[in-house]
């Protein structure tokens, strides 16, 4: 659990993992917090020896620690979560079992719920089952939760763990090597609490994450046999767009009672990348969007819908 200023949801985070039946091992590594985040990890591995805690005096950024993460965890097994994300009951447990039921299962993942700032339900987002589907979807984006995984250490050290030169699509990156090794499976089950979180990594870094994602599906592409899918790259941001503006779409709606402001911010959060795209494209983005975003434009103009 890499951790970077995650108040006020890193409590929950922790003791969600920790409430697992299973025996384990939390490294959370303090990313050089300065928001208060350092003392309570500092109470709560005190308080509870399951805990490793590593702290940076300054902040070195995501890849660094995951990085060390890795390195300082013992387990054959290595699961992830975010430390504003909740590990939902079960999920650990699930995980576990079916990566000791086939010894060629590298990577195990789970769907996920999006949840808001303040725990309200945002949808349920599944993910693909099988290691074929999964590798499949693995050419169009990144179709896998990394707060919902759980990787073999042995394939690790076979592939190599994450690659700064992949950051901030690191994740991504790691899923596509792994599953050229071993065998990858979904369960189909909700296994995380996914914060939509306006000031977390994917929400600061749009379109430095769009570009990075783009060369890891452009290398999965060719790893498949794919490589001329994205001809002159018309299409090569479209998917990660349209979950920016959706991700944009939901932070209006949530708010009941928004200001004019609100609808002004969430609306130019989702259009600064749309701007840049090519003129088609922009036109198939606001087409597919039309059916999601009416009930937000026509309250952002005093209009009812019902």
């Amino acid at each position: 659990m890499p951790v970077f200023n995650a108040m006020p949801y890193l409590a929950a985070s922790v003791e969600s993992v920790l409430s697992c039946g299973l025996p384990l091992e939390l490294v959370a590594v303090d990313d050089g917090s300065t928001d208060g985040s350092s003392k309570v990890l500092a109470r709560m591995a005190q308080a509870d020896a399951r805990i490793t805690l590593l702290r940076h005096d300054a902040n070195e950024g995501l890849v660094s620690s995951l990085l060390d993460g890795v390195v300082a965890s013992a387990a054959p097994l290595i699961a992830r979560l975010d430390a504003d994300d909740v590990c939902r009951s079960g999920r650990l447990e699930h995980q576990y079992a079916a990566m000791l039921d086939d010894p060629d299962l590298v990577l195990c993942w789970t769907d996920y719920e999006r949840i808001g700032l303040a725990d309200e339900p945002l949808g349920i987002v599944r993910s693909p089952r099988s290691h074929e589907a999964a590798v499949l979807a693995l050419s169009n984006g990144n179709a896998i939760l990394h707060s919902s995984v759980m990787m073999r250490r042995s394939a690790l050290d076979l592939v190599g763990t994450y690659s700064a030169e992949a950051y901030p699509a690191e994740d991504y990156d790691l899923w596509c090597r792994l599953l050229s090794v071993g065998r990858g499976r979904g369960l189909p089950i909700v296994g995380v609490g996914y914060r939509v979180n306006p000031a977390g990594i994917s929400q600061r870094n749009i379109e430095l994450q769009a570009e990075a994602a783009a060369n890891v599906r452009q290398t999965q592409r060719q790893r498949l046999g794919r490589p001329g899918v994205e001809p002159r790259g018309v299409l090569r941001r479209l998917g990660d767009v349209r979950r920016r503006a959706g991700v944009a779409a939901d932070e209006a709606r949530r708010h009941s009672n928004a200001t004019d402001e609100v609808y002004r911010e969430a609306a130019r959060q989702a259009f600064l990348v749309v701007a840049k795209l090519p003129k088609l494209v922009r036109w198939m983005m606001v087409i597919s969007r039309l059916p999601r975003a009416m009930p937000v434009l026509l309250r952002g103009r005093g209009i009812a819908r019902h």
